[in-house]
């Protein structure tokens, strides 16, 4: 946990399970995402929440900084998300309409964007707008 990523403003690993007290007060979880370095999390209002390591956007909060506790991923807004994945320095949502959002290190082309550039906000993958992903 030498990020953050567990989400209890923690530095250091945590050999037992804990409780992560914020998400415990967001009423309820429908989905938890780990990473290499950081977390997501989904509130049962379709909220997503990113926490841990901050650089190359994968908070996808404009956040440089690592965040020791979920943060609200803002640039979403109304939409509801209802899946989250986190790779080494990627993320990805699938909000309720179906469509398909990533952010986070692009430099390979694994955003799915056509462009080699980080995100640092979620950004839907045009190639798949016409496509319902569930």
């Amino acid at each position: 946990a030498h990020n953050f990523q567990l989400g209890t403003g923690q530095f250091d690993a945590q050999r037992t399970p804990i409780l992560v007290e914020p998400l415990n007060r967001m009423g309820g979880v429908v989905d938890l995402a780990c990473g290499g370095d950081h977390s997501g999390a989904i509130d049962s209002q379709g909220r997503l929440y990113m926490w841990g390591l901050g650089d190359r956007g994968r908070l996808g909060t404009q956040n440089v900084r690592d965040t020791p506790f979920p943060a609200r991923v803002k640039a979403l807004g109304e939409r509801r998300v209802v899946a989250v994945a986190c790779g080494m320095a990627t993320s990805g949502c699938i909000t309720h309409d179906g469509m398909v959002h990533t952010w986070g290190a692009g430099s390979s082309g694994q955003l799915g964007h056509g462009e080699l550039s980080d995100e640092w906000i979620p950004r839907m993958i045009a190639a798949l707008q016409d496509t319902h992903i569930v």
